[in-house]
């Protein structure tokens, strides 16, 4: 999936890197992080480099420190990735996270009324709440109470049958990043003289063999 630009997004160079890099103790930062927010703000090519950060290590991301700190605007554009490393069970609970502390933030009590009001209008029809399972909803989703008794009504009722759509809410899983697509290689791949590697190399030599005696007879002949 492309990474939005940053005229769709509404966001500028800084936001995005901020929230990509994170800590500098984060082992999936490579670069020094002054230049890199130099960078960022005028090339297009590390805006989408910072996208696919977040998209490809989206679960590191959002554990840190500065996710908490980010806008909603921000907020509402991490949200709205097609592909995330990160179950739609995790990113809510980052979600919520988030509005616990913009609310304690804002001097507001962490209740489900100012939950919603920090999350503001069109914030959590970004989650995908029918690709979660049941006990997801009941057990992670319902306490909080950012949902109508409506809502969670309507999705018990969906996820109960194994899942659909819902107008309000997406039903389409978030895609996962390539790497994680990929199959892994059998173990014995890695080991140059695993069981796998010497059968090829038996093989190989082998045929090379046949090939030498055939035609070693076709001169012979």
């Amino acid at each position: 999936t492309a990474a939005p630009s940053a005229g769709q997004t509404g966001l500028n160079g800084s936001e995005v890197h901020k929230l990509a890099i994170g800590s500098r103790e984060s082992k999936y930062v490579t670069f020094e992080k002054n230049l890199y927010y130099v960078l960022t703000v005028v090339s297009e090519e590390l805006w989408e480099r910072c996208w696919r950060l977040i998209r490809e290590q989206t679960a590191a991301v959002l554990e840190g420190a500065d996710w908490l700190e980010q806008d909603l605007r921000t907020v509402r554009a991490v949200m709205s990735i097609d592909t995330a490393a990160i179950s739609e069970v995790a990113l809510f609970r980052q979600l919520n996270r988030w509005a616990e502390h913009r609310c304690r933030k804002e001097g507001y009590p962490v209740v489900p009324e100012f939950r919603r009001k920090v999350l503001g209008e069109g914030t959590l029809e970004l989650v995908r709440f029918p690709v979660m399972k049941l006990e997801e909803l009941q057990w992670e989703v319902v306490p909080t109470g950012v949902l109508t008794y409506e809502e969670v009504h309507a999705l018990q009722g969906l996820l109960s049958k194994g899942g659909g759509f819902l107008m309000r809410f997406a039903g389409e899983p978030r895609q996962k990043p390539l790497h994680d697509m990929v199959p892994k290689r059998p173990k014995d791949e890695d080991d140059p003289y695993g069981p796998t590697r010497r059968n090829a190399r038996l093989l190989m030599s082998k045929g090379q063999a046949n090939s030498g005696m055939a035609i070693s007879g076709v001169h012979a002949a």
